[in-house]
């Protein structure tokens, strides 16, 4: 039972599941290439929770500077920051960019980068032979940039709520109300 009274219904526990199924296949697929992004990413939406930010694009925040600290990561262990100089510095502009100023042209931003990433990052993946160390990673790429998507569209989502519940209504206010 939940806190307020009420039953899981069956379709939420299967899909729970199901979550979890999935996750724990791809896990064993891409395996290390996901341990830093994945790391950051849970350890940043826990630090950010405490210390705040702007709370509806928390989530995209996290996602996208897990994704850079394994970019930097990468670019440190191997010496080689000019195939991912560009995309650190896009990330973390944007990114920057929204903590400091949630707007609706910081988060397209944010956006742009991450869909037009995206789209190279599946134009690469699909020359590559799955089950090798760069399939996995573009995987954990892609995947990354999917989830900082989806987290910008819920922090939309959610700062749009929360508009139309301060804002008046106009109809009440032409009435006198």
């Amino acid at each position: 039972m939940f806190a307020s009274g009420t039953k899981a219904s069956p379709s939420s526990s299967l899909l729970g599941v199901a979550s979890a199924g999935a996750a724990w296949i791809f896990s064993r697929y891409v395996g290390s290439a996901l341990w830093i992004p994945a790391a950051v990413t849970l350890l940043l939406a826990f630090v950010f929770t405490k210390l705040g930010g702007p709370k509806a694009y928390r989530g995209a925040i996290a996602i996208t500077l897990g994704h850079l600290a394994w970019f930097v990561a990468a670019a440190i262990i191997s010496g080689q920051w000019a195939p991912v100089a560009i995309d650190i510095a896009l990330l973390l502009v944007s990114v920057s960019w929204l903590w400091a100023r949630p707007s609706n042209a910081s988060v397209g931003c944010l956006a742009v980068v991450q869909a037009l990433s995206l789209l190279l990052n599946i134009a690469t993946i699909v020359g590559v032979n799955i089950g090798t160390d760069q399939h996995r990673a573009l995987t954990v790429h892609c995947t990354w940039r999917i989830l900082a998507l989806g987290a910008l569209l819920v922090g939309v989502s959610a700062r749009r709520r929360a508009t139309q519940i301060a804002a008046p209504d106009d109809a009440s206010d032409q009435r006198g109300n």
